[in-house]
């Protein structure tokens, strides 16, 4: 801690810290992404217990203890600024209005899963995270205190806490997510399920990973029938005659039964390169 309080920036009121099961995933983490930017210390934390500890302990020579994935905190982005962007200049970022109709989507699609959706700078290149009152480290903690007899309605209790779905006003994935949200309704609510998921797992916060295999299956469905050269926006493949599918073609999303219609239903308009 000593050595933390000498390499801190000027002005710099927080110790910050990240509980992970170990290094690598922590620098994979979308939570670590402006620190690193900003080549800022972060304590890696691989114990159950380090995270409670802290939380008591508070302080250290009146530098607050403060998670780098908790929710609603002063990062304190202000105090120097992060390594260039190559690509910044050419982000397209959200408007206002887009924003609104976007958390209002997302608010309708993910119901009792959310608490709220914001839209953050703590991101670099990630679209989006998830965070809540109880830091995905002190969840597994109180799982492991209430397990026994309790673990299931424990685990459940967990799960259902709601969580704020923090995005990037710019990240591309969410900005083409904004365009098709009337053009291609369908793909759109697929796209943001997995990309609430993908947050969640990010989180630590998924308990059963298994049940994002029906949309997985459904997401590789589509990249694969664009990869053949499908063209959603016309329902037929390249070079086929007008209104023509291959014999015996599927488009079954996976855990349905018998022939799908052709898959212009997830069709998106706009996509990135």
């Amino acid at each position: 801690l000593e050595q933390y309080a000498e390499t801190m920036k000027d002005g710099q009121k927080n110790i910050y810290y990240f509980s992970c099961p170990n290094r690598n995933t922590a620098l994979a983490s979308p939570y670590m992404e402006q620190f690193a930017a900003r080549d800022r210390n972060v304590l890696l934390m691989y114990d159950d217990i380090d995270e409670h500890a802290l939380s008591a302990i508070e302080a250290y020579k009146d530098k607050q203890f403060v998670a780098i994935d908790a929710h609603d905190k002063d990062f304190e982005l202000n105090l120097d600024e992060a390594a260039k962007d190559d690509d910044a200049d050419g982000k397209k970022e959200l408007s206002a209005e887009q924003k609104k109709e976007l958390t209002k989507f997302l608010k309708d699609l993910l119901g009792q899963r959310l608490q709220e959706v914001k839209f953050t700078d703590r991101l670099v290149s990630s679209p989006a995270v998830v965070t809540s009152v109880l830091t995905p480290h002190m969840r597994k903690m109180m799982k492991t205190l209430m397990a026994g007899k309790e673990q299931d309605s424990a685990t459940d209790s967990m799960s259902n806490i709601p969580v704020t779905l923090e995005l990037s006003a710019s990240h591309h994935l969410v900005t083409t997510l904004s365009s098709i949200l009337e053009s291609n309704p369908p793909g759109a609510r697929i796209a943001a399920e997995q990309l609430f998921d993908n947050a969640c797992i990010a989180a630590g916060m998924l308990d059963e990973p298994r049940t994002l295999l029906a949309r997985l299956n459904k997401v590789l469905e589509m990249f694969v029938y664009q990869g053949a050269g499908y063209d959603y926006a016309s329902g037929k493949y390249a070079g086929a005659a007008a209104g023509e599918t291959p014999e015996g073609e599927k488009t079954e999303a996976a855990g349905q039964e018998g022939e799908a219609k052709a898959p212009e239903e997830t069709k998106a308009e706009g996509e990135p390169k």
